[in-house]
């Protein structure tokens, strides 16, 4: 289980049309996990809690724009997509008997709701969103390979951001 993070991240978008658009966006969070990790013999399970994990997002999405805009300002919108994560951590050697995410690479779906808001200056706007990039699980079952039946075989990566867009063009 990863612990809440902030993260970091830019998109760029383009919206051929009122009601769609395209964009693409990088980010990383910068979290922790742990995991219980069953020992050799039949004791109690060890909290594995592992230093710093990267996890890297890199995405390309379509926006789907709502035909409504509550109060005539706010715009919401679907989001919908693929790209990759890329974890990159580990756990400390001497609490567990396997390194369960050293480095891996997995593709992502990614699905989400947003609403902008523009602002009344310059063509600025807050962008409210959340986002789920779906993967499947970088954490190996002891001795490496493929977890075993009954273990976490996907991983869901909530993001909540609130950003600030700015507009240009026409």
């Amino acid at each position: 289980m990863a612990d809440a993070s902030p993260s970091l991240g830019a998109a760029i978008a383009y919206w051929p049309s009122p009601a769609w658009g395209v964009r693409i966006q990088s980010g990383v969070a910068f979290t922790r996990y742990s995991l219980l990790v069953p020992p050799p013999d039949d004791d109690a399970p060890v909290d594995s809690s592992g230093p710093d994990l990267r996890i890297w997002s890199h995405d390309v999405s379509v926006l789907i724009r709502a035909p409504v805009t509550p109060g005539g300002r706010v715009m919401p919108y679907g989001v919908v997509g693929g790209g990759v994560l890329h974890y990159q951590g580990g756990v400390r050697p001497s609490v567990a008997p396997f390194d369960p995410v050293r480095s891996a690479v997995r593709p992502a779906v990614v699905v989400g709701l947003g609403a902008m808001v523009p602002l009344e200056q310059g063509g600025t706007g807050l962008t409210f969103e959340v986002l789920d990039h779906i993967a499947r699980t970088p954490i190996a079952a002891p001795g490496g390979g493929e977890p075993a039946t009954g273990h976490v075989r996907w991983a869901n990566h909530l993001r909540l951001t609130v950003g600030i867009s700015v507009m240009l063009g026409g």
